[in-house]
């Protein structure tokens, strides 16, 4: 999923938001995040995902976001996700306030359950597919 779409869209539709890109760190699997600007630098990396480059937008600490868009495979009926593995989106939610917003964006609709969930998953606060727009309470 290009998630740059869906950023493109809030920003024409909600200028005044400020939007955040985040960039992965593989050893030590934390994302490190950048406001975006038109000057930020986009490149692609070693999995063809695009993230900022450094030094050219600032950095946002975790606890300054108050909404994340997240990537995801899949998701069930009780706001609980599948990612694409590795944990990034976890470790860095948990590292977020209590009232971040949490919003996956899916192609498909929910399961009904996901059953391998861990003590380390994060659950989303809300979900948007094509056809619909998911709330879950936790």
């Amino acid at each position: 999923m290009d998630m740059y779409e869906v950023i493109h869209k809030v920003q024409e539709s909600y200028p005044q938001i400020n939007i955040v890109v985040s960039r992965s760190n593989p050893e030590t699997r934390r994302l490190t995040h950048y406001l975006l600007t038109a000057t930020t630098e986009i490149v692609e990396n070693q999995w063809g995902i695009p993230e900022p480059v450094p030094g050219t937008s600032m950095e946002i600490a975790d606890a300054e976001i108050d909404a994340v868009l997240i990537p995801l495979m899949a998701f069930d009926l009780a706001g609980n996700r599948v990612g694409y593995g590795m944990g990034f989106y976890d470790r860095f939610l948990s590292r977020c306030r209590q009232e971040v917003q949490k919003i996956g964006v899916s192609f498909f609709e929910p399961v009904p359950l996901i059953t391998d969930i861990t003590s380390d998953d994060v659950p989303l606060t809300a979900c948007i597919t094509p056809q619909e727009i998911w709330h879950f309470m936790h």
